[in-house]
């Protein structure tokens, strides 16, 4: 199976959930200094996985980091509220050959600070359940 990160970064680019381009304000793994308002999406761990006779279930976890630019707190806050949205509650999701069962908001949009630029940063965190299709 993907990096939990790539599949939701695919998710985010497919026409009905368009959060960003992939490379210009949509990243994974690694937040570049520009462009100030971006979306960048980490794996975060996750639960144990649960082997079973017929399928393997994980039960993986994703970091999404939304990055404002300089002073536009309501702006960043909005993104991500909207990708909070998007994905809580979302099921039965086939994503590059993984199907996704469920993706839960884990707690809810977190400010984590503005940066040296003036730039506001939250957080939102998802846990998901997944097994191949």
């Amino acid at each position: 199976m993907n990096s939990p990160a790539m599949d939701v970064k695919d998710l985010f680019e497919d026409s009905a959930f368009v959060v960003g381009v992939f490379g210009t304000n949509l990243f994974v793994g690694n937040e570049p200094e520009l462009p100030d308002a971006c979306v960048t999406i980490y794996d975060a761990g996750g639960a144990d996985t649960e082997p079973t006779t017929e399928f393997k279930y994980e039960y993986p976890n994703v970091s999404i980091r939304v990055r404002g630019a300089v002073a536009d707190y309501t702006g960043a806050y909005t993104k991500a509220a909207e990708i909070k949205y998007l994905l809580h509650c979302l099921v039965n999701r086939t994503i590059n050959g993984t199907k996704y069962i469920s993706f839960f908001c884990i707690g809810d949009i977190q400010f984590l600070q503005g940066d040296e630029k003036n730039r506001p940063i939250f957080l939102v965190n998802f846990r998901m359940q997944r097994t191949a299709a």
